[in-house]
């Protein structure tokens, strides 16, 4: 609309090559948080959705992938104290490739409360490793993925929280979101996009 012309919008892609050929590794954490420590990822809100769903299930455990806390990492580390999260937190710091996605296959859930996106990279790399995920209702997510997630309404932790709790008890629900996720992510597979880059590259 403003003068330009052969615009085709590319969705980006995940290493879905790498993901699916890993072996399936058992659970051994109730939830995942993979993501920059900061404001738009909701990091203050993940906190405060994981103290409500420990209230309800004291024993479950969150690891959380993430780097870049502006206080610094040992003031969030604090932060977990404070709140009594420290049997219920396994604070992984920076992950990448294979190990990060272990880390999530390892997972029941993710959640990602992120405050606003432009894609969300890390939701399609969730899905495709099989995880139903729960996020506050961002119309960039809404557009692209459809399915696999619960969504909430923006700042509301406590619905959050319920959400989480809902799921981790209900695993037939859990797995219906699984698998529609991974459905989904499909279409997002480098291999996919890539084809559709070649092919408008060559209508042009």
């Amino acid at each position: 609309s403003r003068g330009f012309k052969n615009i085709c919008r590319i969705w980006a892609a995940a290493d879905t090559r790498t993901i699916n050929k890993m072996a399936p590794p058992g659970k051994i954490y109730d939830a995942c948080f993979v993501g920059r420590l900061s404001y738009q990822k909701g990091i203050d809100d993940l906190l405060k959705v994981w103290v409500g769903v420990v209230k309800e299930l004291p024993q479950v455990k969150l690891t959380i992938v993430g780097w870049g806390y502006e206080k610094g990492e040992e003031k969030f580390l604090e932060e977990i104290r404070k709140l009594g999260l420290e049997k219920n937190i396994a604070y992984q710091g920076f992950r990448e490739g294979e190990n990060k996605f272990q880390i999530i296959k390892s997972s029941k859930i993710a959640i990602l409360p992120s405050r606003y996106e432009s894609f969300g990279i890390v939701f399609l790399e969730a899905l495709s490793c099989g995880m139903p995920v729960v996020a506050y209702d961002l119309p960039v997510l809404k557009e692209s993925f459809s399915r696999g997630v619960l969504y909430v309404q923006l700042g509301k932790t406590e619905e959050m929280a319920h959400k989480v709790v809902f799921l981790l008890k209900n695993e037939l629900e859990a797995k219906r979101l699984s698998d529609e996720g991974l459905e989904l992510s499909r279409q997002f597979s480098w291999e996919k996009v890539g084809h559709k880059t070649w092919q408008f590259i060559q209508q042009l």
